[in-house]
């Protein structure tokens, strides 16, 4: 199945009286849950639900979508599966940085250079 993203825009705030916005990807998956707050697709690839109900992926903001056994015509296809590694690969590099931060913390109290 597809989840197809539509009604995009840049700015959650920005106005679609003169249009309908642009068509987002389609994103197959073969799981899809949907909670308050965010959709968990396959491999734990999660998409965030913006307070004014829209999806937010990828620096847009979407405020229609359908689950579909083909996507638009056009639409750019990508894999969820790709997509929680990518998320997976963000996150451990940002733990990465914050152990590397406390670590370069404790140094500094063990050397006495900070309080």
């Amino acid at each position: 199945m597809y989840v197809q993203l539509f009604h995009g825009r840049d700015d959650p705030d920005q106005d679609l009286t003169e249009g309908w916005g642009f068509h987002g990807p389609a994103i197959y998956t073969r799981d899809f849950q949907w909670t308050y707050g965010s959709w968990r697709l396959e491999d734990d690839f999660r998409l965030t639900i913006h307070p004014d109900e829209m999806v937010e992926f990828d620096g847009c903001y979407y405020g229609d979508f359908c689950i579909t056994d083909k996507p638009f015509e056009g639409a750019e296809v990508l894999l969820a599966t790709d997509l929680a590694r990518e998320q997976m690969k963000v996150a451990m590099a940002a733990q990465r940085e914050a152990d590397k931060a406390a670590s370069d913390v404790v140094s500094e109290v063990v050397k006495g250079e900070r309080d």
